[in-house]
């Protein structure tokens, strides 16, 4: 049985779903703010749905920059929506693109454990600091923050994280979601301790998740 991802609390088949699926289930987080406190600040971070094409690495699928604007933001959401872009398609491309920066097998990897992500944020996520001078290996993120989980695969450990990208005072937007297989990536970085999450509507009149005392690594 294939339950609604409104109900996945691990890792998903991808191949259980299609790509319209996922995204008109992020669509329903279309506005939504995650807001994470700290010990000294709290973190505003914009989620929209035309952030979902960037998360899954469509752009590292498209060889020319012609071909990228059809993944990027709204347009790239609404190919998806559209069925424009498809598991098939997707295939297709990366086969025609020797020179791509993500395999499928990466895509795949994204899209299993977004969903649980975003379902489980409440559940033992976990902050660190970014700073590459003290990250165990090399990284092309661009971004201030890491929002993580451990989570155990089949014979070890995957962490699945976001990364956030302030953009002035406390707003801070998400730059980009992957899934590492070790923890090379953030084992040296500082951690910050996390008070509470909370996932606010558009409204702002209702928190519909709320964490409180979050563990740390």
């Amino acid at each position: 049985m294939v339950l609604p991802l409104e109900k996945i609390h691990q890792r998903i088949n991808s191949q259980d779903y299609s790509l319209k699926d996922i995204a008109l289930y992020f669509e329903k987080y279309d506005g939504c703010t995650l807001e994470i406190e700290t010990e000294d600040k709290i973190m505003k971070v914009k989620i929209l749905k035309s952030n979902l094409p960037h998360l899954l690495g469509l752009q590292h699928i498209y060889k020319s920059n012609s071909q990228r604007i059809q993944y990027r933001g709204y347009k790239g959401f609404k190919n998806i929506v559209d069925g424009k872009i498809t598991w098939k398609s997707l295939k297709e491309q990366i086969k025609q693109n020797k020179g791509r920066k993500i395999s499928f097998d990466d895509l795949e990897k994204r899209i299993a454990y977004l969903v649980m992500f975003i379902n489980t944020i409440e559940k033992r996520s976990y902050l660190k600091k970014l700073d590459k001078t003290k990250s165990w290996r090399n990284t092309s993120l661009k971004g201030n923050y890491i929002l993580y989980k451990k989570v155990y695969g089949t014979n070890h450990f995957i962490y699945p994280m976001l990364s956030i990208k302030n953009l002035y005072n406390n707003y801070y937007i998400i730059e980009t979601f992957i899934v590492e297989d070790d923890i090379l990536l953030i084992g040296g970085l500082d951690t910050i301790k996390i008070k509470s999450i909370k996932l606010i509507e558009p409204s702002r009149k209702k928190a519909f998740t709320t964490i409180s005392k979050n563990d740390t690594m």
